[in-house]
């Protein structure tokens, strides 16, 4: 469902069921700035679609899409790092969705935080 906020005239997605954009800046986890490439994976892994990673943290992240997309609410990221080579693949739930850009949080906590925190 399309909303539009009556003060700045934008047109947003709102997932039925999440959090308000407001809820969602009460994080628990400092975020760190990234430009790291990634891919939602969705459909049981049969479809996908190319994401950048603009901000990290332990427990969510921020994604900007490549086009405007109603993205599904529950996903696997997989995000590249440089080092190590290989991929880390993580449980996501959409919070909100303004436009191209998402704010998800991580379902499943692992061992792949440590891997994903960002160096300062």
């Amino acid at each position: 469902m399309r909303v539009c906020d009556s003060t700045s005239g934008k047109k947003s997605l709102k997932v039925p069921g999440a959090p308000s954009i407001e809820s969602a800046r009460q994080r628990t986890c400092a975020r760190r700035k990234t430009c790291l490439n990634g891919r939602i994976l969705f459909n049981l892994g049969r479809s996908s679609m190319s994401v950048r990673v603009r901000n990290l943290s332990e427990d969510g992240a921020r994604l900007s899409l490549s086009i405007p997309w109603p993205c599904p609410r529950l996903f696997n990221l997989e995000i590249y790092r440089t080092a190590p080579a290989l991929p880390v693949t993580r449980r996501c739930q959409v919070v909100w969705q303004h436009g191209m850009t998402l704010g998800i949080r991580f379902i499943e906590q692992d061992q792949s935080a440590a891997i994903l925190s960002v160096p300062r």
